[in-house]
């Protein structure tokens, strides 16, 4: 408001002077201290500003306007001068919160790959990790080192961070090798990773394994960091061929050598292929075999061979008749052989014994080695007083007659038959034994002639004539 002042003045000879002043009062101006926020988290920025002034003055250094970050919980005052500089003042309490402590975890502080574990967030009332979860605690499985951030907030809004760091260890590279199939024998696997602990499906606990027999094998591996790896493989054992030709050997003229093992594969040191080779000669012999799985086995002999005597027989001759006395048999060589045939005795041949028709003489030897050898002679032993039938065969039929070639005989019994030919002359040309009921007789050694021809069988014997020629 204004006010005006009058000032009088009255001297001792009553004169009077006067003398006015006028006074403006002007009001405060109405401060008020503003701010953008009262409460907030420690670390966050606020700004004051006053109003109802022209010009404003802040305790503290603040500067009205700009933002500051408030250290602590306090009053601030503001100081506010207007155009006819009068002041006034108001001030404002600013409530600063301290932040959550938050602390993040790790159950395992590091994993093995390909396993899991949990991070953990405490000091506040709500969490957010920067994976996306929001509980305060969450599954993570990862892949290498990774650090995790949770933010936490409490009852205050007020927000801090922490985190924690998840190791990632490889699991133990584990290679027992490719599968194998292997003829006997064994095979050495090796599950590396020196210093790691070990389990075989065997239960065996060694770095490495024997296998020899057939089956899957498998083991596991647990390194220093706990990680487990693991690898199997199949192993195939086929059983090498047992080939066994037989101790060494001393034998005359030959030998068969058997292999064994049928429906393999052989090869023997002479080139041959077959399971069995004859051997005629002395030497060390061996064979490789091979079975349906490639498996080879393999055996060695010794073999002596020797030859067998080579025997020859000439006798002084080849044709006798019944009534005939013995023959001292000779024409043997080596001498010093054996003798032996039906009439035969202590080197005799009695034909009367022996009877008519061809009679085979054997002469046989042995030599230092034990070894044999024998050859034949026959001698045809003849009646020598015609030919003649001493009964009939009945069911008989010859043909045909005249004959080329051959002749049929064709009976009614099946037992054995003696057939004898004779020529015109009454010798005997051509002896023959056979069974059955027909019987073929060839006869192109024959000449073109009259023939008798004689059967002798268990009925008795009957001479038929018979002609050769058209």
């Amino acid at each position: 408001m204004t006010t005006i002042y009058t000032l009088t003045v009255t001297d001792g000879c009553n004169t009077i002077t006067t003398s006015s002043v006028t006074i403006t009062v002007f009001p405060n101006p109405a401060v008020l201290a503003n701010s953008t926020s009262t409460v907030i988290c420690n670390g966050n920025s606020i700004t004051l500003t006053g109003s109802g002034a022209t010009t404003y003055s802040w305790t503290g250094g603040v500067t009205d306007g700009l933002s500051f970050m408030p250290p602590s919980s306090i009053t601030y005052t503001v100081t506010g001068t207007d155009g006819n500089g009068c002041t006034n003042s108001s001030s404002i309490a600013i409530t600063v919160n301290s932040l959550p402590t938050v602390s993040a975890t790790a159950a395992n502080a590091a994993i093995c790959t390909g396993s899991s574990t949990t991070v953990t967030g405490s000091g506040a009332l709500t969490y957010s990790w920067d994976f996306g979860g929001v509980n305060a605690t969450e599954t993570v499985m990862p892949t290498v080192m990774t650090t995790y951030t949770v933010t936490g907030t409490d009852v205050n809004g007020c927000i801090n961070t922490a985190t924690v760091m998840v190791d990632v260890n490889p699991l133990p590279v584990v290679n027992i090798g490719n599968d194998m199939t292997q003829c006997g024998g064994s095979i050495l696997l090796d599950a590396g990773n020196v210093g790691a602990t070990y389990l075989w499906s065997d239960n065996s606990t060694s770095q490495t394994l024997s296998a020899s027999t057939s089956g899957t094998y498998s083991v596991t591996v647990t390194d220093i960091n706990g990680c487990v790896g693991m690898d199997a493989a199949v192993m195939t054992f086929n059983a090498i061929p047992t080939v066994n030709i037989g101790p060494n050997l001393t034998q005359c003229g030959s030998a068969i050598l058997d292999a064994g093992n049928a429906g393999s594969t052989f090869l023997w040191n002479t080139a041959a292929t077959t399971q069995t080779i004859t051997v005629t000669t002395s030497g060390t012999y061996y064979v490789d075999v091979v079975d349906v799985n490639g498996c080879i086995g393999s055996d060695t002999i010794v073999a002596t061979i020797n030859a067998n005597p080579t025997v020859t027989l000439a006798l002084g001759t080849t044709a006798m008749c019944f009534d005939d006395g013995n023959l001292t048999l000779s024409g043997g060589s080596p001498a010093g052989g054996t003798f032996t045939g039906s009439g035969v005795s202590a080197g005799q041949f009695d034909p009367s014994v022996a009877g008519n028709g061809a009679q085979l003489i054997t002469y046989s030897f042995t030599d230092i080695n034990g070894c044999d050898g024998f050859a034949t002679q026959t001698i045809t032993v003849s009646a020598c007083t015609g030919i003649h039938s001493t009964s009939g065969l009945d069911g008989v039929t010859i043909f045909p007659n005249p004959f080329t070639e051959s002749i049929s005989i064709h009976r009614t019994l099946s037992s054995e038959v003696t057939v004898n030919i004779f020529d015109a002359e009454g010798r005997l040309v051509m002896s023959k034994k056979a069974e059955g009921a027909k019987i073929e007789i060839a006869t192109s050694e024959l000449s073109n002639g009259i023939y008798s021809i004689q059967l002798v069988d268990v009925s008795g014997t009957k001479v038929y004539s018979i002609t050769k020629g058209k």
